[in-house]
């Protein structure tokens, strides 16, 4: 049988261990380190002990979410294209080079995969039963409303 003094020491154990990779995954994700969280919906804030820092709330609820624009794969992409676009300024080729970088955002935006299970096309010809999407305006209910007749859908 365990005795008090083993539960006590168990029990410091785990807090210790608990405390140690809390303070681990919170560095891996925010990119100041471990300065402190919200706990609860309270006000209140555990600081690392290293640290003087103390910080508000409402910035520390900021701070945890993991928004470095060192990792943001769009804002390092985005800096990339300002360099090339400076030494294309140098190379006098400017203006190619931003409508060529038009026409590539316009490529890697258009969709490449094909509908999901249940999505409908835009075209009713391509979906089951030539089921047209709601709101698409028809022939015949243009017409009825230019005739200011009552509609029937």
């Amino acid at each position: 049988m365990a005795t008090g003094a083993d539960i006590h020491g168990k029990l410091a154990e785990y807090r210790a261990r608990k405390a140690r990779e809390y303070r681990e995954e919170t560095q891996k994700r925010n990119f100041w380190g471990n300065v402190g969280y919200v706990q609860g919906g309270t006000q209140e804030q555990e600081v690392n002990r290293n640290s003087r820092l103390r910080v508000p709330h409402q910035i520390t609820r900021i701070l945890g979410q993991n928004t470095s624009l060192l990792t943001n794969p769009t804002f390092l992409k985005f800096v990339l294209w300002l360099i090339l676009l400076g030494f294309f300024i140098e190379m006098g080729f400017a203006a190619v080079y931003i409508v060529l970088s038009i026409f590539y955002v316009m490529y890697v935006n258009m969709r490449s995969g094909g509908r999901g299970p249940g999505e409908l096309s835009a075209y009713s010809v391509f979906n089951p039963n030539c089921e047209r999407l709601q709101g698409t305006l028809t022939a015949e209910q243009f017409e009825r409303e230019l005739k200011y007749k009552k509609l029937d859908d």
